[in-house]
């Protein structure tokens, strides 16, 4: 039991502190000529999947034509997925006032990936960027994203998300904080394991087809990847999303995020095998294969420790910290919804959500129960 117990405490401390140390010391490391920033105006086509969004369409599209690039390198196309409010109307409006914005209907709903997939054999763009629908665009946006094509080996780039309050005011969640942090680390060392599905950018050539259910700014990521290509995140290309959800609200999104990134990584494999992507897999295993299994982990503490509590003292007071976190996890959870969490409330109500989620996530993958279409929390 003893072994159990340091297993399952190696592991969560490799995930939460051991990696993000090691990743940082990695990333300071200059294993790369510098990647340089060019001015270059490729052909650029902004691919922008929407259901039901017409609170947020008018402000999406008034901030791609407030772009700075250059108008006749740059075209956007918004895929509704059989929206029934007044988005097709909306967009409609504007694709006959501008030539260099189209509106595509997908009769039936169908999801994201599907919609992608449906403009898929017309794009003839070099760079193609896929973007979320509520995700406003900062005017330099896509230029700062793509002044790093010029690199060869870079095939995908990722914007930084910026969640904003209803005031405008920028808000950013423990998570978040933390998510950012290894994907600047990981885009130093070599490359980013995910990117941001409000905003990111890749090569033509790696934008094919997915699966329905797929999650696109991670499964383009490790096609990248197989292709010996590097997916790298820049700060200063930035994208604001106003949506902010309570922990409460975000293990919904999270279960459903991790059950799907399972079925990608069963179709990507091949990039788990360190002796051909040793760098991929380290990040692959480090950032994400981890964190999906973390609550097995918590499981081994707690049941190794209770048993362990029969024997040894100690272990007394480290069964009863732990069920001290999980207790002030849940009151976190409950009180959220009405107050601001302080920060001995929020990291157990973070940890809590995460290893929920992840357990949720992971069982749905192995009952082998797929979505394609989702309701965004907002």
């Amino acid at each position: 039991m003893l072994i159990i117990f340091f297993l399952g405490v190696f592991f969560i401390a490799y995930h939460l502190v051991i990696y993000p140390i090691l990743i940082y010391v990695l990333g300071s490391h200059n294993w790369f000529k510098a990647v340089k920033k060019s001015k270059y105006f490729p052909s650029i086509c902004i691919i922008c999947a929407a259901y039901n969004e017409e609170q947020h369409i008018e402000r999406k599209i008034q901030s791609f034509i407030s772009l700075n690039y250059p108008k006749d390198k740059i075209k956007l196309i918004i895929i509704s997925d059989c929206s029934t409010d007044g988005t097709n109307e909306i967009v409609g409006k504007y694709s006959k006032e501008y030539k260099n914005i189209r509106l595509k209907i997908q009769s039936t709903r169908q999801g994201k990936p599907a919609a992608q997939n449906l403009v898929e054999p017309e794009i003839d763009s070099e760079i193609v960027i896929l973007s979320d629908a509520a995700s406003m665009l900062e005017k330099n946006s896509i230029i700062r994203l793509i002044n790093y094509f010029k690199n060869d080996d870079i095939g995908l780039v990722s914007a930084k998300l910026e969640y904003r309050d209803e005031s405008g005011q920028s808000v950013e969640s423990l998570y978040w904080k933390f998510e950012t942090f290894l994907r600047m680390q990981e885009s130093k060392f070599f490359s980013i394991i995910g990117a941001s599905g409000a905003l990111f950018a890749l090569r033509r050539e790696y934008f094919t087809q997915i699966d329905s259910s797929s999650p696109d700014d991670f499964e383009r990521v490790l096609i990248v990847l197989e292709k010996k290509r590097r997916a790298i995140y820049v700060a200063d290309a930035v994208v604001y999303d106003y949506l902010v959800s309570k922990s409460s609200q975000e293990i919904t999104r999270k279960i459903r995020m991790i059950s799907r990134e399972w079925f990608v990584l069963m179709r990507h494999l091949k990039l788990i095998n360190p002796f051909k992507y040793l760098r991929a897999s380290f990040i692959l295993f480090s950032h994400k294969i981890i964190r999906w299994v973390l609550p097995i982990f918590s499981l081994m503490i707690l049941v190794s420790s209770i048993v362990l509590s029969f024997e040894h003292p100690m272990f007394i007071v480290i069964t009863s910290f732990q069920l001290l976190i999980y207790l002030m996890g849940n009151i976190g959870l409950l009180l959220e919804k009405k107050f601001h969490l302080p920060i001995f409330l929020r990291i157990p109500t973070y940890y809590l959500g995460m290893n929920y989620a992840s357990l949720i996530g992971l069982l749905k993958f192995l009952l082998n129960k797929k979505e394609t279409t989702w309701d965004t929390i907002r």
